[in-house]
């Protein structure tokens, strides 16, 4: 969208013709001439204005649609925040995981027992496996908890940056709209690149404690690992599915703007595949 050269073409133009008198023969040709061409060229403006208004339309749709996305994820986090740091919750399913990992040893203590006497220093050594491993277990559990909040944490703060730069932005364009091209031009170019950043420049990490235990029952851990974390996946799926914030079948793909009057973005169904997709 080049709008200075039509527009100083036409200043220049204008400044000419203010030298030449139409009435004068040898001036004539040139006024009608100079006058065919400013007229293209505003012609030419008026043409990029409508193009440039389309598509700052839909420019301005799409940092909303993700503006407002944004602010459902904060959501979602702060309740997914609020069910991980529920010490309740989480001490019921670790007492839960201790009393399988009881049971798996007295069964084992069982089979023993079959298979002839159990002497008293086997009894013992379980004894202090369960109490070292249930230490292990409390501090395991912990760490995972709080490495997943802070994972939460840490999309909630970003998504909380991202939108906050969006809806600034888009007051910045609101207040330059079809007066200043120049300044709404840099505006929308600074949007283009905040939405690149969300997922070219922003690496999510989960610091997770190594998994170690000073008995020989690692296998006893990962196993107590996994069903916590298939767990917690569990209850944060629960309160998503449960939220209010939850957007419905009909809004899923549309932020909620009641100015919006265009189509629906093209979904999956619309979009060519196969021999019709250009190689």
């Amino acid at each position: 969208f080049d709008f200075k050269k039509p527009t100083a073409f036409i200043r220049s133009a204008e400044d000419e013709l203010s030298k030449l008198n139409p009435k004068r023969k040898e001036d004539a040709a040139k006024h009608a001439r100079l006058t065919a061409m400013a007229e293209e060229r505003k012609k030419t403006i008026e043409e990029l204005k409508k193009r440039w208004a389309v598509l700052t339309a839909e420019l301005g749709d799409i940092a909303r649609y993700v503006r407002d996305n944004l602010a459902r994820i904060e959501k979602i986090c702060e309740a997914s925040i609020i069910v991980l740091v529920d010490d309740q919750l989480r001490r019921k399913k670790e007492e839960e995981l201790l009393e399988s990992v009881k049971t798996r040893f007295k069964d084992k203590l069982r089979d023993t027992l079959h298979q002839g006497a159990i002497t008293k220093e086997l009894m013992e050594a379980a004894k202090q496996d369960m109490v070292v491993l249930s230490k292990e277990i409390s501090a395991l559990i912990r760490d995972d908890v709080y490495a997943v909040t802070g994972l939460f944490e840490a999309v909630h703060d970003h998504a909380k940056k991202a939108s906050g730069e969006i809806s600034g932005l888009l007051s910045s364009i609101e207040s330059v709209q079809n007066v200043n091209f120049e300044e709404e031009l840099v505006l929308y170019s600074r949007i283009e690149g905040l939405l690149i950043s969300l997922v070219s420049e922003y690496h999510l990490t989960v610091k997770t404690t190594e998994l170690r235990s000073e008995t020989a029952h690692e296998d006893i851990l990962l196993d107590v690992r996994r069903e916590m974390l298939d767990h917690i996946v569990g209850l944060l799926d629960r309160e998503r599915r449960t939220s209010a914030e939850r957007r419905s079948g009909e809004d899923r793909r549309k932020f909620n703007d009641p100015n919006r009057k265009g189509v629906e973005r093209r979904g999956g169904h619309d979009r060519r595949s196969g021999k019709g997709r250009r190689d």
